[in-house]
This record gives structure tokens, C-alpha cells and sequence, in this order.
């Protein structure tokens, strides 16, 4: 997983197997260290509407995903169009990284 920030966007990039582990229950963890506070963020399913919800647990962030869009983006593999929610404040967005894996050099 990766996170990109921007004025106006918060993306999280995904692998397909992130995607598996997320409708298996698994809870995703992205550990970035600031000086000498680390902040984790977490990705995990959940029943929210609008699809996507980031908030703040203390100094972590926490992206909710609802299952259901999950799951449809999974079936229309490989998109590079992701779930996207645009309030205010922003634009959130989960994308799952359709790359080919490079190969390895000898």
C-alpha cells in the first residue's frame, strides 16, 4: 500500500492481493515514521456510506471502505478507476495498482 497526499486529495494505492486480504477481514497497515512520532494508517472494510470515510484514531488515520464497492471494484479488475468520494474538504480515493510486476534482472 502507498498513500499520496495532495492540497485537495488523499489516495491509497492497493495491490489486487490488499484487495483479497481486505474481504478476507484483514485490516491493512501502512507505518510512516515523522521524526520520532510514527503514524500507522489502517485501511479495513466496513458498512460505511459514502463508500470511502477517512478519519482520525489519536494521530493515525483510518480509511473505511464499504464491502460492497470493494467488492464490485475486485470484480472489474484491472481499472485504474478505483472508488473515489468527493466532498469539501476533498477528493478520497482508493485505486488498486493494475501494473505488471517488473521482472527480475539476473
Amino acid at each position: 500500500m502507498n498513500i499520496r497526499m495532495s492540497e485537495r486529495q488523499l489516495r491509497f494505492r492497493i495491490t489486487h492481493d490488499e484487495v483479497l486480504k481486505l474481504l478476507y477481514g484483514e485490516e491493512l497497515q501502512l507505518h510512516v515514521p515523522f521524526d520520532v512520532h510514527e503514524r500507522v494508517y489502517h485501511v479495513h472494510i466496513d458498512a460505511c456510506e459514502p463508500q470511502l470515510i477517512f478519519s482520525h484514531i489519536g494521530k493515525d488515520g483510518v480509511l473505511s471502505v464499504n464491502r460492497t464497492a470493494l467488492e464490485a471494484l475486485e470484480q472489474n479488475l484491472p481499472t485504474r478507476e478505483g472508488i473515489r468520494v468527493e466532498n469539501s474538504s476533498g477528493m478520497l480515493v482508493l485505486e488498486v495498482d493494475v501494473r505488471r510486476p517488473k521482472p527480475h534482472k539476473n
